[in-house]
């Protein structure tokens, strides 16, 4: 697996980065929803202060148990 939101350190901090941090992140995990190794998946992002996004990601698993991640994004 792998993401394009390395894509997005040179990139200014809008919404629209924000929209692309999202999709880049969805696109990546997709192959687990693929493969059937999770039945759900959710990407939300946050801007906790200008320049620094924050990845939520919370996975739901085919057996049901739910893995939650946080990834930072840094952006100009």
């Amino acid at each position: 697996m792998g993401s394009r939101l390395h894509e997005l350190a040179q990139a200014k901090d809008s919404a629209t980065t924000r929209r692309l941090a999202q999709q880049y992140a969805e696109q990546a995990l997709q192959p687990l929803l693929t493969d059937n190794r999770a039945c759900h998946i959710d990407v939300r992002v946050s801007r906790p202060a200008q320049g620094d996004l924050r990845l939520h990601i919370d996975v739901v698993a085919t057996n049901g148990n739910l893995q939650t991640f946080t990834h930072p994004l840094k952006v100009i």
